[in-house]
């Protein structure tokens, strides 16, 4: 009985080292399944509600629902377009320009203040397998929320947390200028305000990102559309009527005196 037991046994060892090395063949055999190098994020901002950006190296395409209009901007050049399918028109301009565009509006979802050096703190997205950073600006007093009559707002820091998505630079740039952020190093995730009281306010939230697969096509041009030429900023802001744009010309002369007055 014990050396049939012990042929039995050796049988069973025998088929299970067989099998192992039949899996471990197969594994150098076959490709390792790549984790998809596009990324889905949504992100809804203080002023321009739920924005989604679909990025991979090779472009991004930002659609807002709120202002009617879609980014996109891919390589080589990086060439911002920004279109409209309701009225069928479309206007371009370098990454940089729109960058520069935004410039004056960054801060006034909240009426932030950005002047300040940050501390930098890194932060992980466990989820996704990467790393970011937490930039946090010091506290200030600012004036109340734009449309609103609240009192001006003590805060004792400001955090902006960005994500290493391992993307082109300009795809980050073009989403923080459009959601009026700083540009900082990483992929725009959130803003949250700290107030005296132990308030926290959302300006930018991260509502989601996802890795996905996303086609080369996502980031094709409508045909047909007007074009408009150079890329202004009133045409991101033509579904509100120009009142958006014309408080944000307001400002920016307020905000010049604002940094006036701290020098």
């Amino acid at each position: 009985m014990q050396f049939s037991f012990l042929r039995h046994l050796l049988k069973v060892i025998k088929v299970r080292f067989t099998l192992l090395c039949l899996l471990m063949a197969l594994g150098c055999v076959l490709p390792a399944v790549a984790a998809p190098d596009g990324y889905c994020l949504k992100i809804q901002s203080a002023l321009g509600g739920v924005n989604e950006a679909l990025m991979t190296p090779k472009g991004l395409r930002f659609y807002n629902a709120v202002g009617g209009y879609t980014l996109v901007c891919k390589a080589p050049d990086w060439t911002v377009y920004a279109f409209r399918d309701k009225t069928r028109e479309i206007a371009h301009c370098s990454s940089k320009e729109f960058v520069q565009t935004m410039r004056g509006v960054i801060g006034t979802a909240a009426s932030l203040d950005f002047s300040k050096k940050p501390r930098v703190r890194p932060v992980k997205f466990s989820r996704l397998g990467v790393g970011g950073w937490d930039y946090i600006y010091p506290g200030s007093r600012r004036p109340g929320e734009l449309f609103q009559t609240a009192e001006a707002v003590d805060t004792t820091q400001v955090v902006v947390r960005t994500m290493d998505l391992g993307l082109p630079a300009p795809i980050s740039d073009v989403i923080s200028a459009v959601v009026c952020m700083p540009v900082l190093p990483g992929c725009l995730y959130q803003c949250l305000e700290y107030q005296v009281g132990g308030n926290v306010a959302w300006v930018v939230r991260g509502v989601s990102i996802e890795r996905r697969d996303i086609t080369d096509s996502t980031f094709t041009l409508p045909r047909g559309y007007t074009d408009k030429g150079k890329l202004q900023r009133y045409f991101l802001f033509k579904e509100a009527g120009g009142a958006i744009e014309a408080i944000f010309e307001g400002l920016e002369p307020a905000r010049s005196e604002r940094k006036k007055i701290r020098r």
